[in-house]
């Protein structure tokens, strides 16, 4: 099982480089979406017609971002790297196996 754990080190630096470079710009697209949401939401003069749509708007992109950066990053790849599919099995107290827990 070691050596299947290795998969995220093995790729290539460049595309190392692109993955960090959608993630970064990712998490800044979430960030910026989740303030204006957050605005909107603690205004109540902020929540008319045309606002409405920007808020659902902001909140569909944060959600797509998201969707977006967990394709990049490629979850099984860092669910194996960082062992968290142990974490997991530890946590339902060895209910289930590491590979089940994949």
């Amino acid at each position: 099982m070691s050596d299947q754990r290795s998969s995220l080190n093995n790729v290539d630096p460049e595309e190392m480089r692109r993955r960090a470079l959608v993630v970064g710009i990712g998490m800044m697209a979430i960030t910026g979406c989740s303030l204006v949401v957050l605005f909107m939401r603690s205004n109540s003069s902020l929540n008319h017609h045309p606002n409405k749509l920007i808020y659902y708007m902001c909140l569909s992109e944060a959600i797509s971002c998201y969707s977006c950066m967990i394709d990049q990053v490629n979850a099984k790849d860092f669910i194996e790297h960082f062992n968290l599919d142990r974490l997991f099995s530890w946590t339902l107290f060895g209910w289930c196996t590491e590979e089940e827990a994949l």
